[in-house]
């Protein structure tokens, strides 16, 4: 039986760090990728990378940013994503609120990153998270890595996103939304939106977790995108 090939998406200023873990623990079932989306300009832009990397269908699981990447991929090629997983992350448009918000991010970002760093760390993780916790030391590292360039290009592109409600709305696939019970990024009202109107969605809350949860409880996340892979897919 052919292995199902799974694209793990990384949410913004993160690197491949923040899906290792899972992607160790789901190497007994699928074919594993951890994309790349530090240098493209656009959701759309990242969404046809991806595409261009992968031939035939493949599961996808999208966090945060990464989950608006996988909308966008299946609103380009519904035919080809046979498992679709959102974690943390929304299936709303931009708002003018969240514009407003990501421009003082900007503003932020090129008076002092090191300060939106710290602030953003503590906002991320849930709070039994201390600064020295592991999770927070690898935030901590892939937002030093990454750097302030990457930080204003991932904004620009989340707040210039597409609208693709429709798509997903009408997506054939196994879709499963799954949240950190504590996330104080994104709403955990919005992924139980998702599994409210998408037909068919699942729902997971992920305990002892804030918006991190693929840092913070990477056994659990583990599980809920097995349990997702074991469903029959439609790709």
């Amino acid at each position: 039986m052919e292995r199902i090939r799974l694209w793990l998406l990384p949410g913004m200023m993160n690197t491949a760090r923040v899906w290792d873990p899972i992607a160790a623990e789901l190497a007994d079932v699928a074919d594993v990728h951890i994309a790349d989306l530090s240098w493209q300009t656009s959701i759309a832009e990242m969404a046809r990378s991806v595409l261009a990397q992968q031939q035939g269908s493949f599961a996808l699981a999208g966090f945060s940013m990464g989950g608006y990447v996988a909308q966008e991929i299946v609103a380009q090629a519904p035919s080809r994503v046979s498992h679709l997983a959102l974690l943390g992350t929304s299936m709303r448009p931009e708002s003018p609120e969240q514009t407003a918000g990501r421009k003082a991010l900007l503003d932020a970002v090129e008076t002092d990153f090191s300060a939106l760093t710290h602030k953003l760390l503590a906002l991320n993780l849930h709070p039994a998270q201390g600064r020295d916790s592991v999770p927070a030391q690898v935030l901590r590292t892939m937002f030093e890595t990454l750097g302030p360039d990457v930080f204003a290009r991932q904004i620009r592109a989340i707040t210039s996103r597409h609208d693709t409600r429709a798509a997903l709305l009408a997506a054939q696939m196994p879709v499963a939304a799954i949240c950190g019970r504590e996330d104080r990024v994104v709403p955990p009202a919005l992924s139980a939106e998702i599994a409210a109107q998408v037909p068919g969605a699942s729902l997971t809350w992920i305990e002892q977790a804030g918006h991190m949860a693929p840092l913070e409880q990477p056994s659990a996340v583990a599980s809920a995108l097995r349990k997702l892979l074991r469903v029959r897919g439609a790709a």
